[in-house]
């Protein structure tokens, strides 16, 4: 079915309660199991609150390399699944990049950098 849908992860919820992302490669490396069930204790649990900002799902996607981030009510329920393709939009949108004009980035040494001298450099 992941095959089918070109899905690389998917969630697994037990009694309503978010307990892992499954991949397509767990699934394949144990396809001697019958159920989810044995295979619960190894998978990895990445989720991200609803309280959260997106740019912290977008670092966790990255970081998890992961095509789905989870997003878990107060009692760790799934209540929605973000996908890495929404996410970038959100971040395209964030950036401003559909909208004309330009984007402008500055490189400054870390012992350099000070706000009032990055100001001035936007004002010149």
């Amino acid at each position: 079915m992941m095959q089918d849908h070109h899905c690389g992860h998917l969630p697994v919820v037990e009694a309503g309660i978010y307990v892992g992302l499954v991949a397509e490669e767990d699934l394949l490396e144990h396809a001697s199991v019958d159920t989810l069930r044995s295979i619960l204790p190894l998978l990895a649990a990445p989720a991200i609150s609803g309280e959260h900002h997106f740019l912290q799902a977008l670092t966790l996607a990255t970081e998890q390399q992961i095509e789905v981030v989870p997003v878990l009510g107060e009692e760790k329920d799934l209540v929605a699944l973000l996908t890495l393709s929404s996410l970038l939009q959100e971040l395209a949108r964030f950036l401003g990049l559909q909208e004309g004009g330009g984007l402008l980035v500055l490189e400054k040494e870390s012992n350099q950098y000070s706000f009032s001298e990055i100001s001035k450099l936007v004002e010149t």
